[in-house]
């Protein structure tokens, strides 16, 4: 086609709906070092493969070497931003991987970035995907680090503003 939609408006403020822009924040906050001290590492690799897998984010030159899973958040609902926002086998499958991994050679976590503004915390979208959500809490509770950011999209562009709250209860 000769146009793509990257975003639509949603209670009267802009919402993302292009994924990959989730993954272009990520790179680009990696890459200012943009969190400072809690990912300090030197070099990021997009699309790293580790076994039968392709992951986000490859960032080494830390302590140990970190594999980052992205995932994009255009669904909210009553203010809480939710994921997925269809059946993912292939979510679940790389949850269980990065906890794997995580217990051998890397460190691991999962980002997932709300695409759009007017959440105001984070919670898995069980009625889309129970399996899911079963997966993340219990990785999560297993330790693997699950972040979940705001950003602020626009028609100048998007950006990252922030962290918003987990609630896996909700």
């Amino acid at each position: 086609t000769r146009y793509d939609l990257l975003l639509c408006r949603r209670k009267g403020r802009w919402v993302c709906v292009e994924a990959v822009r989730a993954n272009h924040l990520m790179r680009a906050a990696f890459e200012a070092r943009a969190f400072g001290a809690a990912l300090d590492y030197r070099e990021v690799k997009a699309e790293h493969r580790v076994g039968r897998s392709r992951f986000d984010f490859f960032l080494s030159g830390g302590a140990r070497p970190l594999l980052v899973e992205v995932k994009a958040v255009t669904l909210e609902e009553d203010g809480v931003a939710r994921f997925p926002d269809a059946p993912t086998e292939r979510g679940r499958r790389h949850l269980l991987e990065l906890a794997e991994l995580r217990e051998r050679e890397f460190d691991t976590m999962v980002v997932l970035v709300a695409l759009l503004s007017f959440a105001r915390r984070f919670c898995p979208a069980d009625a889309t995907d129970p399996e899911f959500g079963e997966t993340l809490r219990a990785v999560s509770a297993a330790g693997l680090p699950v972040w979940v950011l705001a950003a602020e999209p626009g028609s100048e562009g998007i950006c990252l503003t922030g962290a918003l709250p987990v609630d896996f209860d909700a």
